[in-house]
């Protein structure tokens, strides 16, 4: 390898141990930071929420079969009983990476029916609903072949165009090669410029703009948690009774579906500064369509439907009963770190005080606004409101919609679809 290849990884590597895509690193040279800020004119960049949904009878991360039984996902969580004494109880969640394919398959929702001047901005496979994200691209390169012969679907003219470019090499990639991939990507594929990918040519590295915390029960549900196993049976009597000769297989096949009933809380953090920013190139899109206010209007407003409890597996016949209890957005110059929203609720508001106290002191600027359910009845909504109340300068609302739409003027953000 020469002297100036090696430079140039040695460059890049700082940048990537910097974070990405993240931004705010210590590892992030001055430059970097220019260039940044020159992509950004919102203030208020870091949108961070604290959450909790009242769910019933849900079936949303399911992770296995063994036999007729399909389970449920389930993490080992501690919980402090008193000072020095803790138990560990196993109970159910739904992970980030779910709650982050739903937020992606949003983004491509978006794009093709409201903010339809990003329409053009959906790789092949998103629009399919599997984000693959451009992986390794010699299995692009392979689709685009056999495209060409009538036997596979064919992506986008951009995404052959860059198979063909760097799928043939593994190694020997100049720092302008892993810009050049950043940037063709980031350029055409509005799920990958939000959501991030992994190339393994190069490799090539994109951060994602937003982060998901898995959903666990709060710390004052804990104990309410259930999971139960329910019993089908695929009800064929007549069938069954035919015994039709040759064919040994029961009809009436018993099964068991494992469910859950959880308050959950969870936690997002979103950059909007990250969104159309390249993290290897550096600078930001330029792009007369899909420009990054849009871009930045899609990456809010494709939260609303993890807000409202809308993702998550078998809701054919598993619909769950959810209810929104509680939203706090935390808009700042610089992130906060918030307190987990699995904390009982008075010391959740507490603690997030506390801390907004405290970092407004070293003069970040802050801006809350909030959503209470008026679903639990009046009174239930009044008690949650005068909670909340004693955050200063918070405003509350009454439907996730209004939440981000004020989260949008607070961040000034301008999201004018067609």
């Amino acid at each position: 390898m020469t002297v100036n290849k090696k430079t140039e990884l040695q460059k890049l590597l700082k940048k990537l141990e910097g974070g990405g895509a993240g931004g705010g690193s210590s590892m992030e040279t001055g430059n970097d930071r220019e260039e940044r800020s020159a992509c950004c004119n919102i203030k208020l960049r870091w949108i961070q929420i604290v959450y909790r949904l009242l769910v019933n009878v849900d079936a949303l991360n399911m992770v296995e079969s063994v036999g007729n039984v399909t389970r449920r996902r389930t993490v080992p969580v501690i919980v402090p009983r008193a000072p020095g004494q803790y138990v560990v109880r196993w109970v159910p969640a739904v992970s980030g990476e779910s709650l982050a394919h739903r937020y992606q398959m949003e983004i491509v929702e978006l794009a093709k029916t409201k903010y339809t001047e990003c329409s053009s901005r959906i790789d092949y496979w998103s629009e399919q609903g599997e984000l693959l994200k451009h992986w390794d691209l010699g299995f692009y390169q392979k689709q685009c072949q056999q495209a060409e012969q009538g036997k596979a679907p064919k992506p986008r003219g951009w995404e052959c165009d860059l198979a063909n470019r760097y799928a043939g090499r593994r190694e020997g990639f100049s720092l302008s090669d892993l810009q050049d991939i950043e940037k063709r990507i980031v350029d055409n594929s509005l799920v990958e410029d939000i959501g991030g990918f992994l190339v393994t040519q190069g490799p090539t590295r994109r951060t994602s703009c937003i982060r998901f915390s898995y959903l666990i029960p709060t710390l004052d549900a804990i104990e309410a948690t259930q999971l139960d196993h329910q019993m089908h049976v695929r009800g064929a009597l007549k069938a069954q009774s035919l015994r039709l000769p040759g064919y040994e297989e029961a009809i009436q096949v018993p099964y068991y579906v494992q469910v859950g009933s959880v308050l959950y809380g969870g936690n997002i953090e979103l950059d909007l500064c990250c969104v159309g920013s390249y993290s290897i190139a550096g600078g930001c899109v330029e792009d007369k369509e899909c420009t990054l206010t849009l871009r930045r209007c899609v990456a809010l407003d494709a939260l609303r439907p993890l807000l409202e409890g809308d993702f998550g597996a078998k809701r054919s016949r598993y619909r769950p009963h959810n209810v929104t209890e509680l939203v706090i957005a935390v808009l700042s110059d610089r992130p906060v770190p918030l307190p987990p929203a699995t904390l009982p609720l008075e010391n959740l508001v507490e603690e997030l005080k506390r801390k907004l106290d405290d970092y407004k002191k070293l003069n970040v600027d802050v801006k809350l606004v909030a959503y209470v359910t008026a679903a639990l009845g009046s009174n239930y909504a009044e008690r949650l409101r005068q909670l909340i109340g004693r955050l200063p300068g918070v405003e509350i609302t009454n439907t996730i919609p209004d939440l981000i739409g004020r989260i949008r003027d607070n961040v000034g953000l301008q999201c004018t679809a067609r």
